[in-house]
């Protein structure tokens, strides 16, 4: 068996995107690297971040998890925050992953990093500047580092520029999650650094949709008319408010069709919008679920009407929510309210779906009227979902991973024909 060494931060069972991005990710890849085995890394359960207890069944029979004590909390600066610590999570996965492959002999085949948060990415690079230099690297990123728009502060800014610049020398490959996201990072950088880029996007698995049913509280009382449904964290940077304001303005303009449209609501809730449905009126069209297993959001997106994606409020967002590809993947109108000038922008309007500015209260209460009446336009065409399929992404990543691994052994078999495409 081949090993391969994968730093993640995020795994199961914490259920965030970025944990559901790493399982999707090697359950794609397993079919096409029949004779690898993956050691994955990645933090344990914490108080903060929900868990998803059937998470890890969907990794692939190959994957072995070994677990590390989740960053710290209490008084830290914001990049310690950001990225960990020299002190926490990062240099405890170095440890880690040189004590899994003591031996000179031993050493992994590659090393897979997965970034968001940095301190996986930031983990494979203590290891191949250290123990592990002549084994190839594959660093992937699903978010800014240094233009990241939530990190306003200079000082972090600088920071996180300068480890960015480190893993883009010294990674084999770089993967990002959308051409935008690439073009936006490796802006004005060395031409070596593009020309070791691939561009491939989160996956969808179609086989997981019918695994489990609706949630218990969404499946005890059927409801009248459409649902439209959000799945995800609802937080300071992605407010409900223009959603609220949204239904508050159509139950005004259109009063008849107020009760043919119900909204779920089902994620994570920041404390500071508790009773704010009940503020702005519209109490009695909202359903709040708490977060629910994996494979039950998968059930939710195929129960609803239409399929609701909030962005943040930022300008010229290059961030792929790998939300949006479950989205794509249930086959469900989407709506999304978003920024213009931003990715999921561009992807709505390339798929034919309508989005809304995250400002424009008038054109949110415009769709969610268009829904309660029943007007609905169609899901995505289907020639859209096949860069995001399972099989296309999974093929993509063994194709690149075996590169690397036979550009340093030529003996290795295992998809070694197969050519990545940038």
């Amino acid at each position: 068996m081949t090993p391969i060494l994968v730093i993640s931060y995020e795994g199961p069972p914490r259920l965030t995107h970025c944990s559901l991005a790493t399982t999707k990710a090697l359950a794609a890849v397993q079919p096409f690297l029949e004779h690898v085995v993956f050691d994955l890394l990645c933090a344990s359960i914490s108080e903060d971040v929900s868990v998803d207890e059937g998470l890890e069944t969907l990794l692939p029979e190959s994957a072995r998890v070994h677990r590390i004590d989740p960053f710290q909390k209490g008084r830290q600066t914001i990049l310690q925050r950001i990225i960990g610590g020299q002190g926490g999570w990062q240099n405890a996965a170095v440890g880690k992953g040189a004590a899994l492959f003591p031996a000179e002999h031993k050493k992994p085949a590659l090393i897979y990093s997965r970034s968001h948060p940095p301190a996986s990415n930031l983990a494979a690079l203590d290891l191949v500047n250290g123990p592990f230099q002549s084994v190839p690297w594959v660093a992937e990123f699903n978010e800014p580092w240094r233009g990241n728009p939530f990190y306003k502060s200079p000082v972090t800014r600088a920071a996180l520029g300068r480890y960015e610049r480190q893993v883009f020398d010294a990674a084999t490959r770089l993967v990002f999650t959308s051409e935008a996201l690439r073009d936006s990072m490796l802006a004005g950088g060395d031409e070596t650094w593009l020309a070791k880029a691939h561009v491939i996007p989160p996956a969808y698995n179609s086989e997981w949709y019918g695994k489990a049913g609706l949630p218990i509280l969404l499946s005890q009382k059927k409801p009248t008319g459409k649902v439209i449904a959000h799945l995800g964290t609802l937080h300071p940077f992605r407010k409900p408010h223009i959603l609220y304001e949204g239904i508050a303005r159509m139950r005004h303009l259109h009063p008849g069709l107020a009760a043919e449209l119900s909204l779920w609501l089902v994620g994570s809730l920041d404390v500071s919008f508790a009773n704010l449905e009940v503020e702005a009126g519209v109490a009695e069209h909202v359903r709040f679920v708490s977060p629910v297993p994996y494979l039950e959001s998968l059930a939710v997106m195929k129960a609803a009407d239409v399929l609701l994606l909030v962005d943040p409020p930022v300008k010229k967002n290059v961030i792929l929510p790998s939300k949006l590809i479950d989205y794509l993947g249930a086959r469900k109108p989407i709506l999304a309210i978003t920024s213009r000038g931003s990715l999921t922008a561009r992807l709505m309007d390339a798929w034919g779906q309508p989005w809304c500015d995250c400002s424009d209260g008038d054109a949110v209460a415009a769709q969610l009227r268009r829904v309660a009446s029943g007007e609905l336009w169609a899901a995505p065409a289907d020639t859209f979902l096949n860069d995001y399929r399972s099989d296309t992404v999974g093929r993509k990543l063994a194709a690149l991973i075996s590169s690397c691994i036979a550009d340093v052994n030529p003996a290795y078999i295992p998809g070694a024909n197969q050519n990545p495409e940038p």
